[in-house]
């Protein structure tokens, strides 16, 4: 009696349904996930209040050139800095 070969136990189909899982789990349509770093991302800082004002004026430096980062200044005294 001969035995017929069945699609399921082909190499091929095997193959061509990894490749298919492959494709389907690289779909563009996922959320990109944003890591902060020193140019992206929120930060607050607690500044000794001796020097907020400095710092409060770099600050607007700090935000031309780094568009993504949002960086606040909270004013503390120096036992809390």
């Amino acid at each position: 009696m001969a035995t017929k070969k069945t699609m399921r136990n082909s190499p091929l189909t095997l193959s061509l349904l990894f490749v298919l899982f492959l494709a389907a789990s690289c779909s563009s349509d996922a959320p990109k996930e944003e890591h902060e770093t020193v140019l992206n991302g929120t930060a607050t800082i607690l500044v000794d209040s001796a020097i907020y004002d400095m710092m409060r004026a770099s600050k607007s430096l700090y935000d031309s050139l780094t568009p993504k980062a949002h960086v606040t200044f909270k004013s503390v005294d120096a036992r809390t800095a």
